[in-house]
C-alpha cells in the first residue's frame, strides 16, 4: 500500500518545470556555420546593370554638353561683337563731334576776323571822301598853309594803304568764292575804281569843291553809296555764316 502511493506520488509531482513568455528577445543573431573551410561561404550580390540605356544617358550629356559649349562661345562672340560695334560706333560719334566742334571752331574765328576786317573797310570807305574835301579846302582856303595841305595828303595816303591791306586780308579769307563773297568783294573792287576816278580830279581841279559840289559835279555820292552796299553785303554774308555754324553745333 505504501508503495502505491508513492509510486502515485512520484507520477504526480513534476520535476522539470517549464514556463513560455510572450517576449521578444533583445538580441538577435544570426550564425552561419561554415562546415567547409575550403569552400567558405560567401555573400554576393549580382547587380543588374542595362548598358544600352547608361550610354545613352552618356551620350546625351556629352551632346548637351556640347550644345551648351557651342552655345556659350556663339553668345560670347556675339557679344564681343556687339561690343566692339558699340565702341566703334562711340568713336565715330565722338570723332564726328569733335570734327563739328574743330569745323565750327574754325568758322568762327575765321568770320571774327572778316568781321574785323570788314569793320575797318567800312570805317575808312566813310573816312575817304571827307579827307578828299579837306585836301580841297586846305589848298584853295589856307594856300599859306603848306603844313595843312601836306598833312591832310599823308593821312589820306595812310589811310588809303590801310584800306588796301584790309582788303587783301580779307580777300585771304573769302576763298570759298560763294556768292555773298563774290558781292563783297565785287563792290569794294568797283569802290576802289570810283575812288581812282573821283581823287584826281578833286586834288587837281583849280576851285574850291563844297559837299554839293563833291556829291552832284564830282559822283561823290557814288562813293558813299558803294560804302553802304559793301557794309550791307558783308553784314549779309556774316548772318549767313553764323547760322551755318550755328546748324553745325546742333
Amino acid at each position: 500500500m505504501n508503495n502505491i502511493n508513492q509510486e502515485t506520488q512520484s507520477y504526480n509531482e513534476i520535476p522539470n518545470t517549464y514556463q513560455i513568455v510572450n517576449k521578444v528577445p533583445e538580441k538577435q543573431a544570426i550564425v552561419l556555420q561554415n562546415t567547409n573551410k575550403d569552400y567558405p561561404i560567401q555573400l554576393r550580390v549580382d547587380p543588374v546593370t542595362d548598358y544600352t540605356a547608361l550610354g545613352i544617358t552618356v551620350l546625351a550629356s556629352v551632346i548637351v554638353s556640347i550644345i551648351a559649349a557651342m552655345v556659350t562661345v556663339l553668345l560670347v562672340k556675339d557679344s564681343n561683337k556687339n561690343l566692339v560695334n558699340t565702341q566703334r560706333e562711340s568713336q565715330d560719334n565722338l570723332f564726328r563731334m569733335q570734327k563739328k566742334e574743330l569745323n565750327a571752331k574754325s568758322r568762327s574765328e575765321r568770320l571774327n576776323q572778316i568781321r574785323e576786317f570788314a569793320s575797318n573797310i567800312n570805317l575808312i570807305s566813310n573816312q575817304i571822301p571827307r579827307m578828299m574835301l579837306d585836301i580841297n579846302a586846305y589848298k584853295f582856303l589856307q594856300p599859306s598853309n603848306a603844313e595843312l595841305s601836306n598833312k591832310a595828303i599823308t593821312d589820306f595816303q595812310t589811310e588809303l594803304k590801310n584800306f588796301m591791306k584790309y582788303n587783301y586780308n580779307l580777300r585771304l579769307y573769302l576763298l570759298d568764292m560763294s556768292a555773298g563773297e563774290k558781292l563783297i568783294i565785287s563792290n569794294i573792287e568797283e569802290f576802289i575804281k570810283t575812288l581812282n576816278e573821283i581823287f584826281p580830279i578833286v586834288f587837281n581841279i583849280e576851285v574850291y569843291v563844297t559837299w554839293k559840289n563833291f556829291n552832284e559835279d564830282f559822283e561823290g555820292n557814288k562813293l558813299k553809296l558803294l560804302s553802304d552796299k559793301i557794309a550791307s553785303s558783308i553784314e549779309n554774308y556774316l548772318k549767313e555764316e553764323w547760322d551755318k555754324i550755328l546748324q553745325l553745333s546742333e
